[in-house]
């Protein structure tokens, strides 16, 4: 059974799910190549950088007290758009940066990477 390539995968003004949700829903029962898996990925890294850009545009657009700098450092009780900023801030630099960034590295790698990373830490270490 061959599975359809996400390039060939229609949009459908009808069909809210994402290219990804499609291209699986078509790839039922079957197992996923790796290859096309990493084209999935790419396609996921593309939606958290939308994500990413949407809530810096919140965190930026939120209003600022004139004592945000008295409620970051704990001197005077934060206000909500001060907490829902350090909650962006958060979220953007602990989990959706570092998912972009792995997510993007597993796009790339191949068998050959993680072989040579794998013997690479097999070697004692006075070796080059």
């Amino acid at each position: 059974m061959s599975s359809t390539p996400i390039s060939e995968v229609q949009s459908s003004d009808n069909d809210p799910r994402s290219t990804v949700e499609r291209s699986l829903a078509l790839a039922a029962g079957e197992t996923l190549e790796v290859p096309r898996a990493q084209v999935l990925l790419l396609e996921i890294v593309v939606d958290l950088m939308r994500l990413e850009h949407q809530l810096q545009r919140i965190e930026r657009r939120l209003p600022r007290s004139t004592e945000h700098a008295a409620m970051i450092n704990g001197e005077v009780a934060p206000d909500v758009a001060t907490e829902l900023g350090g909650c962006i801030e958060f979220v953007l630099r602990d989990c959706i940066s570092p998912a972009i960034s792995y997510l993007r590295d597993a796009t790339q790698v191949s068998d050959e990477d993680l072989r040579r990373d794998f013997e690479a830490r097999q070697r004692p270490a006075d070796t080059p």
